[in-house]
C-alpha cells in the first residue's frame, strides 16, 4: 500500500482496498495536498519501504478507495464533508476570520476565495454554485503544524 504521510504531525492516509484493475502507480499523487490534520505538506511513501520505527509512530487513517480519491481531489476526509447549514453555523458563529486564501491568478478585477481560516485553526473551503458560494469542506485543525 501507499501511504500519504505528514512529517509535521506524523499522520498518514492509507487506502485499504484497491480494486484489482487499479495499479498502485495509478493511485492519486497528492503532491500538492496538505495534511488533513495540521495542513502541512504530504509525501508519498510505499508502506513496504517505511522504517518500522516510523511506522509505529504514525497515526494512520484508513480510507476506502472512493474516499482516497475524494481526499486527493479536495483534501476532505469523510468527516470534513459535514457542511450542513447547522454545521457551518456552529463553526462560524462567534469565530473570527484570521486569514483568507485568495486565488490571485483568477482575475485582477474580482477576488476568488478558496478558503477562510478561523481563529481556532479551522478552515472553511468555498466553491461556486448557481445560488452563491457553497461550503464543500470544513476542516478542523487537529494537530499543531
Amino acid at each position: 500500500m501507499i501511504l500519504y504521510i505528514c512529517d509535521q504531525c506524523m499522520t498518514a492516509v492509507r487506502c485499504l482496498e484497491v480494486p484489482g484493475d487499479v495499479r498502485q502507480q495509478d493511485l492519486p499523487r497528492a503532491e500538492n495536498d496538505a495534511c488533513a490534520g495540521c495542513f502541512g505538506p504530504v509525501q508519498i511513501v510505499p508502506e513496504r519501504l517505511l522504517d518500522p520505527a516510523v511506522a509505529a509512530a504514525l497515526k494512520i487513517r484508513d480510507l476506502t478507495f472512493e474516499e482516497l480519491y475524494y481526499w486527493a481531489a479536495t483534501g476532505a476526509l469523510p468527516e470534513d464533508r459535514k457542511t450542513t447549514p447547522d454545521d457551518v453555523r456552529l463553526l462560524l458563529v462567534g469565530k473570527k476570520v484570521v486569514s483568507v486564501d485568495i486565488d490571485e491568478r483568477a482575475s485582477a478585477d474580482r477576488a476568488v476565495i478558496n478558503c477562510l481560516v478561523l481563529d481556532d485553526g479551522s478552515r472553511i473551503y468555498l466553491g461556486a454554485s448557481p445560488m452563491g458560494a457553497i461550503v464543500y469542506r470544513v476542516a478542523k485543525r487537529t494537530s499543531e503544524g
